[in-house]
Formats: C-alpha cells, sequence, structure tokens
C-alpha cells in the first residue's frame, strides 16, 4: 500500500514538472517567433540602407523601431566599428530573450545585432505561471504526506491486529498446554503410587521427567533455575525411553566424551530438546526401510557437541531456511515450535545448533553446548562472598579430591593469580557485595590478564548480563556434587 502511494506521488511530481517545462518552452517559442518576425520586419522595410550601407537611415529607422519593438539591446557595427548602441553592455542573451542577427554573408562589413526580451506584462505572467506550479507542488507534497501518513497508521492499525490475534493465539495455546499438564499430573501421580516399589531405575527417570515437563506447562513464568546437567547421562535416559516405544527403530549411541563433562544448561531443558530431536527424526524415519538414529557425544573446543543424525526423509533448504526463522511445521498437528524453540534456547545459553539436511538422505543436527565442568584434574578458581556457599563447595571438592582454591573477593584472588594456572576454570558470582565489583566487571579484568575459561554463577535466572566473555551462566551449586 505505501509503495502504491509512493508510485503514485512520484507520477503526480513528474506531470507537473512535465506540465512546467512544456509551458516554458511554449512561452520560449512565442518570444522566438515575435523575434524572428520583427527582425524581419525591420529588414524587408530598410533592406536597401542596410544593404547600401547607408549609415544615417539605418541608425534612423533602428532609433525609431527601438522603442516600439521592445527591443532591450540594439548594436550596429559598420568595418568593426559600432555606428549605433542602445542598451547596457554587450548585447547577451538569457532564457527570457532573443538574439537575432542581421549581415550580408557576401560582404558582411554591417551587422546589426538585435536583443528581444519578453514585455512587463508577460514577464508577470510567466511568474504567476511557475510560482502557481510550485505551489501545486507543495500542496501536493503536503497532501501525499498526509496520505501516506493515514497509510502508515492504518498499516501499524493491521499490524497492531495481527500483533493482537498472534498474541490470542500464544494465550490460547498457553491456556491449552496447562489443561493439558493439568490433566497428566492425575494419573502420573497415580502412575507414581503404583511403581514405587519398582526397581527399574529408567521408569523412576521417565516419570520424573514427564512430571517436570507437567510442572513447567503449568507455571510457564517460573524458569529452570540456573544448572549444570550431564548430557551423557541425560542422552542415554533418553535412547533407552526411545528404544522401548520404536522396537522397529535402530539406535546407535556413541559416547566419545573421555570424562565426565556437565554443559550450562538445567536437566528439563536439555532433556527436552534432545528428545524433542530425536522425536523430529523417528518422524522423518518413519517410511525409510531401515530407519537408524545415531546420537553421538564429543568435546570440541571446550565444547559438548551432541550430534543427532537419521537416514530419513531430510528437508531442503528452503525448509530449513523457514525452520531456523520459526515460521514452519512439517506437522499436521502440534505447534511446530519445537525445533526453533530449542535454537533460540541453546543460543541464549550461548551454545549453537548446527542443521544439515539434504532431501531422501537425511538430516544430521549438532547441538554444541559450552562445557561447565570437567571431570579432570583442572583447577577450579571459586569467588564466592557467600562463607557458606564457599564451605559446601570446599567440602564436595575435598570429598571428591578437586583442585579448588576459593575466595571471598577479588582482592584476595587478584594476590595468589600467579599461582593459579591459565587453563584454570573460574566460577564467580555476580554479586559480589556493595563494596565490590560485579561478577561480569570481574571477568572482564580476568580475561585481560590472560585467563579465558569463565561461568558467571547466579542464585537468579536472569540473563541480563554482559555474557560476551563468559562461557556460560550456571547455578550456585558446585559442578562436582553428587547431584549432577
Amino acid at each position: 500500500m505505501v509503495k502504491s502511494h509512493f508510485i503514485k506521488q512520484k507520477l503526480s511530481y513528474l506531470i507537473l514538472a512535465l506540465s512546467l517545462v512544456a509551458g516554458l518552452a511554449l512561452a520560449r517559442v512565442s518570444i522566438e517567433y515575435r523575434a524572428d518576425t520583427l527582425t524581419n520586419v525591420f529588414k524587408t522595410q530598410n533592406f536597401d540602407s542596410i544593404f547600401g550601407y547607408d549609415l544615417l537611415k539605418v541608425g534612423s529607422s533602428l532609433n525609431n523601431m527601438r522603442a516600439q519593438a521592445n527591443w532591450k539591446c540594439v548594436k550596429a557595427t559598420f568595418r568593426d566599428s559600432d555606428f549605433f548602441n542602445y542598451g547596457p553592455g554587450e548585447c547577451k542573451a538569457n532564457f527570457l530573450n532573443v538574439k537575432n542577427k542581421i549581415f550580408d554573408q557576401n560582404n558582411p562589413s554591417m551587422q546589426i545585432e538585435f536583443i528581444y526580451e519578453f514585455s512587463t506584462s508577460e514577464k508577470i505572467a510567466l511568474s504567476s505561471f511557475v510560482l502557481v506550479y510550485l505551489l501545486l507542488i507543495v500542496l501536493m507534497g503536503k497532501n501525499s504526506k498526509k496520505q501516506a501518513a493515514e497509510e502508515e497508521k492504518l498499516k501499524l492499525s493491521l499490524h497492531m491486529q495481527q500483533s493482537l490475534n498472534e498474541l490470542n493465539q500464544a494465550i490460547e495455546l498457553k491456556n491449552q498446554s496447562r489443561r493439558i499438564a493439568h490433566d497428566i499430573r492425575s494419573p502420573l501421580e497415580a502412575l507414581k503410587m503404583f511403581t514405587q516399589d519398582n526397581e527399574d531405575k529408567n521408569i523412576q527417570d521417565l516419570i520424573e521427567r514427564i512430571d517436570g515437563i507437567a510442572h513447567s506447562l503449568l507455571r510457564p513464568q517460573e524458569k529452570e533455575k540456573m544448572s549444570m546437567a550431564n548430557p551423557s547421562k541425560i542422552a542415554l535416559q533418553i535412547i533407552e525411553e526411545k528404544k522401548g516405544s520404536h522396537s522397529k527403530l535402530e539406535f546407535e549411541m556413541i559416547n566419545n566424551l573421555q570424562t565426565r563433562v556437565l554443559v550450562s544448561m538445567g536437566e528439563i531443558n536439555l532433556g527436552r530438546i534432545i528428545s524433542n530431536l530425536i522425536n523430529n527424526s523417528i518422524e522423518a524415519s518413519s517410511q525409510t526401510k531401515a530407519p537408524k538414529i545415531v546420537l553421538k557425544m564429543d568435546e570440541l573446543n571446550n565444547q559438548c557437541q551432541i550430534t543427532i543424525q537419521d537416514n530419513g526423509s531430510g528437508m531442503s533448504e528452503q525448509t530449513l531456511d523457514k525452520i531456523k526463522s520459526g515460521k514452519y511445521t512439517g506437522k499436521k498437528s502440534g505447534n511446530g515450535i519445537g525445533l526453533s524453540s530449542a535454537i533460540a534456547l541453546v543460543e541464549q545459553m550461548k551454545g549453537k545448533i548446527d542443521i544439515e539436511s539434504k532431501l531422501h538422505m537425511g538430516t544430521t543436527i549438532k547441538l554444541n553446548l559450552p562445557i561447565a565442568f570437567k571431570e579432570d584434574n583442572q583447577t577450579v578458581v571459586h569467588l564466592e562472598d557467600d562463607k557458606y556457599i564457599r564451605l559446601a563447595w570446599s567440602k564436595e571438592a575435598q570429598r571428591k579430591g578437586k583442585d579448588l582454591r576459593s575466595f571471598a573477593n577479588y582482592e584476595d584472588l587478584k594476590s595468589k593469580l600467579n599461582d593459579i594456572p591459565k587453563e584454570a576454570i573460574f566460577y564467580v558470582d555476580q554479586e559480589l557485595g556493595t563494596d565490590q565489583l560485579r561478577g561480569a566487571e570481574v571477568i572482564k579484568q580476568l580475561s585481560s590478564l590472560g585467563f579465558s575459561n569463565f561461568f558467571l554463577s547466579t542464585g537468579h535466572d536472569s540473563l541480563e548480563y554482559d555474557t560476551s566473555l563468559i562461557a556460560g551462566l550456571v547455578s550456585k551449586s558446585a559442578p562436582f556434587s553428587a547431584a549432577h
């Protein structure tokens, strides 16, 4: 609509401009015609005098004609000497006048130059003509701006209506999700009681995961607490769960992690992401003769890379672009935002999801998350002003035999930096008391000193921190505790 208005506006201006040029051109043709006519009249009436070189008669005729013909400038020369000269300086022509000459081509000893200009009334008429057109252009511009503002207002109104419709749909989807979650809780509680004596840990883990999902749907405003998750443990649980419900599919898990690692993401979110990605692979492999899904765990550049690969139907480049923009679903049911939501959540946690897919050949999804903790001999530096949290970390480190350097304030930490290896992993509390720097500022200073492996430890769910230098956000619980 705005583009159409823009084109109409340009066409209107073009028509006005062409009309103005045409009017000025017509005025110019008119003055040239009259100048030529008067010149020819003078030449005819004084032919004998001009070409007989009778300077007195020519001068007298010029003087008589000058007042009648509206000549601005007249100059007559004979053998390069002026014998009649009227007007300011040289006779120069411009748009408002016309310059003509009379001379004998065979013997150009005598030359007469005329400058004929518009009369005063013609000048007033021409000026009025130009001013009217300029006024029309100004009025059109104002009217055009008004129309553009109204169209922009209409466009904004339509956009707001669309946003309101999308909001209502989101609210309805949220309410529907909460109703479903509420309905799940009752049979889930019964299932817990019936299976409380069951020693199969997979069943208990599965019930806990379903309970966690239902809880997050019932209270979507409550974010999952910042914490760390063991991706190997979660992936193995999900693979075992899928094997039980999809016996015709071949599942393979390859764990290339040399030691236990924790990533900077809550267990519920990580479990839902991996489960949804595998569900997508299961759906894509429904028509494959020998379907196979491979889940592989690797460590790459201080990140845990979880690869999910299938030999299913695959996707086109156009479909991949729509998925990344969150505007596509190939499912007939559901809201279709699983994969795009996963991408947004992983990127929020400073991770990344890469997708490679070819039609009829399969899809490979690589989920990369920052490693928050690795169970090796790496030095752990903990900066925390709460003495009880420091005490809890110290006890866990002592029990696990970890090299933990614990500090209550940045000044104490700075005094010991020479004894800390550059590859150490730092867990820095964001709020270090009113008289100390904030955790993000401490990380900036440590980075300038050559350290590079940082996690911001916080008891809050907010992600509104300058996280350009940190690998991720974690909770205040020790990464080497038994809970992980």
